[in-house]
């Protein structure tokens, strides 16, 4: 989703170029339309990325932010607004998509992570001989190491 702030950044730059004119502001703007198209691309596949793996609330949130970004063709004050409207947009998609990311001490991750400390001390503190399947020391098929005696 970082294209997307790619994506109103040459927005803008087309508008206010389209806005003010000016000497070579039609070639300033053939050279940012590829760019434009470019990230446009660019923020699609990022887009179906998200709806592939994100959770509901996270690709809501990405949704709305693709639907907050300005049209090029509004006038000035709309434009801003728009632009307004979309960081707004795009502020709560990454609140969510770090909520989703974040590792919360939930009693599941609490209780998986004991047991799991529980088995780990159990099964390496017993002689390597009682262990199943001999230990991350042996291989499959290997002896034991010879004793010192």
């Amino acid at each position: 989703m970082d294209t997307s702030a790619h994506l109103v950044m040459y927005a803008s730059s087309i508008h206010s170029t389209q806005r003010d004119g000016g000497d070579g502001a039609d070639a300033f703007i053939a050279d940012l339309l590829p760019r434009l198209m470019e990230f446009g691309n660019e923020f699609l596949a990022a887009l179906d990325g998200i709806r592939l793996c994100a959770p509901g609330y996270v690709i809501a949130e990405a949704e709305a932010a693709a639907k907050s970004i300005p049209n090029i063709g509004l006038e000035p004050d709309d434009f801003q607004q728009a632009v307004v409207a979309y960081r707004a947009a795009h502020g709560r998609f990454i609140d969510a998509a770090r909520r989703d990311l974040a590792y919360g001490a939930a009693w599941w991750n609490v209780w998986r992570k004991t047991k799991e400390w529980w088995f780990v001390r159990q099964h390496y503190s017993k002689p390597s001989a009682e262990r199943q399947g001999g230990g991350p020391h042996l291989g499959a098929g290997s002896a034991p190491p010879p004793s010192s005696a």
